[in-house]
This record gives structure tokens, sequence and C-alpha cells, in this order.
């Protein structure tokens, strides 16, 4: 049996900690910005800040021109810490198997615990219900659950915010089919132009090449 493993992936993480933490901000667009200057990026933006057009690494000025309303709030990386310690703690009642991958995102491979698929919804269900009590309402988190960590992480942002994608080994490559070359961890703006230059523009295309070509 292949491995069943889950991404999951905390929801615009710093703005909603924020959110939970100051009832004055919920439901407004925020950012959450790095120094308590003019001259600063948008560190995390909240979800209705994004649905206006604010993107995360976007100057504050930018953020500030596009969603006039925009609240900007200074970043409390310790407030974070102890939030993200809260909910990797959480993931170990689940299973040991547990990698961090960022501050805001995690790997669980649950394939004993979980034993199917079903199972492994099951537990992602729990897993958000649990959430909730540990973090707080406003603390969302998309769930992306595959064979292996790349198709999970891909899996996980197929449906934000809170979101729950599941993709069986059988279905991998039709979901590939909605999935764009900078979906792909690692694939940035210099390796997406590369690949542009080798006439690949998307999965399919990339899944045809010769290894050797990539070299």
């Amino acid at each position: 049996m292949s491995r069943i493993v889950m991404h999951i992936d905390m929801n615009c993480y710093f703005a909603s900690v924020e959110q939970q933490a100051n009832p004055f901000l919920r439901g407004k667009p925020i950012g959450v910005t790095g120094k308590r200057t003019e001259r600063s990026v948008v560190a995390a933006a909240s979800i209705e800040a994004k649905r206006l057009g604010v993107k995360t690494a976007m100057s504050t000025w930018e953020a500030k021109r596009i969603c006039p309303s925009i609240v900007l709030v200074h970043g409390d990386p310790e407030k974070y810490s102890h939030i993200t310690h809260n909910f990797f703690s959480l993931f170990k009642e689940f299973t040991n198997k547990v990698e961090m991958f960022s501050v805001d995102e995690g790997f669980l491979d649950v394939t004993d615990e979980a034993e199917d698929y079903l199972g492994a919804v099951i537990m992602a269900q729990e897993i958000k219900h649990r959430l909730k009590e540990v973090c707080g309402e406003r603390i969302t988190a998309s769930i992306g659950i595959s064979q292996n960590k790349l198709m999970a992480k891909l899996a996980s942002e197929f449906v934000k915010p809170d979101g729950l994608t599941v993709v069986k080994p059988n279905d991998v490559n039709d979901f590939l089919g909605f999935v764009e070359l900078d979906d792909f961890c690692g694939i940035g703006k210099r390796i997406h132009h590369r690949l542009n230059l080798l006439n690949i523009f998307n999965v399919r295309e990339l899944q045809a090449c010769p290894p050797e070509k990539l070299v």
C-alpha cells in the first residue's frame, strides 16, 4: 500500500492570528508588516485583504494604493511561535511522523494511523475541529491528502481557505491537469522562465520532456 501523507497549511496565518487576538480586526482587510515604517512589506494578508487584491510580499505603499482601507499591523513573532507550537503539538497527538515545513505548515505521515483514505479524511476533519479548540475560531487550515509530500502540498493549495482535498494514487494524473507549473514547490520565476525557454508551458509538457533535456 502507498503512503498516506497530509499537508496542513494554515490560512493567512499571521493575519488570522491577529484577527483571533483582536476582535476589532475581524472582518477587516489587514496586512501584517515586518517593520514599523512606511517602507515595509506585507508579510501576510487577511482573507478580506486578499479578496481586494493585496498579496504577500507586496510593499505596504502598494497595498494601501490597492486597498486604502487596509489596516496595517506590526508582526509579533513571539505570538506566532506560541500558536505554532500549539498546533504542532496537536498534530503529534495524531501521529509521531510530523515534519515541520515552515512556521505555518507541516507534513503528517498517517499511513499506519489512518489505514486508508477514508480514515485520513476523518482524521483531517478531526484535526480541523481540534484546531479551533486549540487556536481559536479564526485560525483555519487547508489540508491536502495524497501519496507523497509533493502531491499532498499541491492538494492543500487546491481549495482555500479551510479546504480539504484528497488526491488518491489513481487520480494523480487527472489532478495534475489542473495544476500550473509554478504551483509546484521549488518552481519559482527563474526556473519557470527556463522551462518556458524549453517550450515547456504546462505539466503535461513537463511529463513528456526527456530528463536529459532538463539537465
